[in-house]
């Protein structure tokens, strides 16, 4: 399996996700994939049958076939959260990621597979709908020919079916085979550990039922971190949410440790201006730091904006200034308190002008420091600074 596991979702199981240590999975019945299931079911049952009549086995080929009948009348529940190996899939964005206006999570592969054991288990989905290749016809073939009888009494024989059940969530038609899906398969609640209380999510148009993993718990008797799990988050591309916005969200809720590279970036960063600050003897241009640590103006710029204090708004600048009451005019002060969409106006600003508000405001510099980082004239950061005051007025008007 891959490195890296795709999570689309939308942005409330995300903050049940990230706040609470909570994946959702979803009893598999009451979603589409029911039918396939059973087709899996069904077909395995055909495919164990045929080899056995091919080496003579006729009695046990319709022994199984007996077992799988009588197994196909139970109500079997299982459970399951879904993953691809795509990071940007547009079927998985439309099925799972509320059509492109959720988000991505990225779970690191060989993490996931080691908080799976007992009643959970990682499968990737079986695209093929020939069973005559699956690893469990051999199984139940041995069982077979093991046994006088075979019944679902049977410890083993139950354990295989329940295992073939949870191999059955993880089977698809093979016309979706591009969606290269993965699958985290509870099947079914059996354990104390796994005597999860289903949940409701109440919406305007719907009440949906779920079960929570309490993931902390489940990555503790792992042995790994929690915020070692995850590694990326993707905004879909049809979502309105804005970045900066999300951005604030994960480090005012304690979670910029998913934020890793962008804090990664900002170690550099800082690293990279100390070290030229002292070999210069002078602020280093913007050309030397991206030189210095291999990123563009433009990552820079985002990385230093999102370590930026939440209060920056509030903070004074080396002329007495803040951001806050440069913007401020009886027309927008009363938005302005509020300043929810502020750092999207940052965030749509030409890159030149985002930098130097960046600098001046959440960094606290002057003009003359502005310029020498990004290698203008004095004169010329306050003709940006202008515009981008005026545009971010216009933004919050």
């Amino acid at each position: 399996m891959d490195s890296i596991f795709y999570h689309y979702t939308d942005f409330q199981a995300l903050d049940g996700i990230l706040r609470c240590a909570q994946l959702r999975v979803n009893n598999v019945l009451r979603m589409n994939d029911s039918a396939e299931m059973r087709h899996f079911m069904g077909r395995l049952s055909s495919a164990i049958q045929r080899r056995l009549e091919e080496g003579g086995d006729h009695s046990r080929a319709r022994a199984v076939a007996a077992l799988f009948r009588e197994e196909m009348e139970k109500e079997y529940s299982a459970y399951a959260a879904c993953f691809s190996f795509r990071r940007e899939d547009a079927a998985q964005w439309e099925r799972y990621g509320n059509r492109g206006r959720g988000v991505c999570i990225a779970f690191r592969g060989p993490l996931l597979r080691r908080i799976a054991g007992g009643p959970l288990s990682l499968h990737r989905v079986f695209y093929a709908d020939d069973m005559t290749g699956h690893h469990m016809v051999e199984r139940f073939c041995q069982l077979a020919r093991s046994r006088e009888e075979l019944t679902g009494e049977d410890p083993e024989v139950g354990r295989a079916m329940r295992d073939a059940w949870a191999c059955s969530v993880a089977f698809k038609h093979p016309s979706f085979s591009s969606e290269n899906e993965v699958r985290l398969v509870v099947a079914p609640f059996e354990d104390e550990e796994f005597a999860i209380k289903p949940c409701y999510h109440v919406s305007k148009e719907r009440i949906k039922k779920y079960y929570p993993l309490d993931l902390k718990a489940m990555c503790g008797k792992a042995g790994i971190c929690l915020e070692d799990l995850i590694t990326e988050l993707i905004i879909g591309p049809d979502s309105t949410q804005s970045a900066a916005i999300f951005q604030d969200y994960l480090r005012d809720n304690g979670l910029i440790k998913v934020g890793r590279s962008l804090r990664e970036q900002s170690i550099a960063i800082y690293t990279a201006r100390e070290r030229l600050r002292s070999q210069l003897g002078r602020e280093p241009a913007l050309s030397e730091l991206s030189e210095a640590t291999g990123l563009t103006a433009e990552e820079i710029a985002v990385a230093e904006l999102a370590a930026a204090p939440p209060d920056s708004l509030q903070q004074e600048n080396p002329d007495g200034l803040t951001l806050e009451s440069t913007l401020a005019s009886p027309a927008t002060e009363e938005s302005l308190l509020e300043h929810i969409a502020l750092r999207a106006a940052i965030d749509s600003l030409p890159e030149r002008e985002k930098q130097t508000i960046l600098l001046r405001f959440y960094k606290g510099l002057t003009q003359q420091q502005c310029a020498k980082i990004l290698g203008v004239s004095q004169v010329q950061v306050s003709r940006l600074e202008k515009r981008a005051i005026e545009k971010l007025r216009q933004s919050m008007g």
